[in-house]
């Protein structure tokens, strides 16, 4: 059995306060979270904050996103994660897509890159997809996808 003085047992009240509390005020929980810093000389930092867009966020968020821009490229120009941006814009009425491939020349194109040699990853790059779809898109059509050991012969 592990004796804690009162000190350490006053943090770990504070600190299981203030993990397992939902329902207290905002302010409340800014108060434990500030005692929780000050006790134990431990500063943790959010790694992106909470994006609250205002109006004219949101009416220049739907005019870059129809323009042609990612979300994720929103994400980065927004400071926030790109679940925020795809959800503000569905809140708004703006159809988000997936990266689609519009016609079987883009699909061939992306088919004879990957068998001339090339990594996913670098053909992603050049034709401005997404890593994931371009993945998706080969194994979808049967095309056999490389290990790492295949790249080392």
């Amino acid at each position: 059995m592990v004796a804690l003085s009162l000190a350490d047992t006053n943090k770990c009240k504070r600190i299981i306060a203030y993990k397992t509390t939902n329902h207290y005020s905002r302010q409340y929980q800014k108060q434990l979270y500030q005692q929780y810093d000050k006790d134990t000389n431990f500063v943790s930092e959010i790694a992106q904050q909470h994006k609250r867009f205002t109006g004219d966020e949101i009416i220049e968020l739907i005019a870059d996103y129809k323009s042609g821009i990612t979300v994720f490229e929103l994400a980065d120009k927004y400071g926030c994660h790109q679940n925020t941006i795809s959800n503000a814009l569905k809140r708004n009425g703006v159809a988000v897509t997936i990266e689609k491939i519009t016609s079987q020349d883009q699909l061939n194109a992306l088919i004879k890159l990957y068998e001339s040699g090339l990594k996913t990853a670098q053909i992603a790059e050049q034709v401005g997809f997404c890593n994931s779809t371009v993945k998706r898109y080969l194994r979808n059509n049967g095309v056999k996808m490389r290990t790492k050991w295949d790249y080392l012969k």
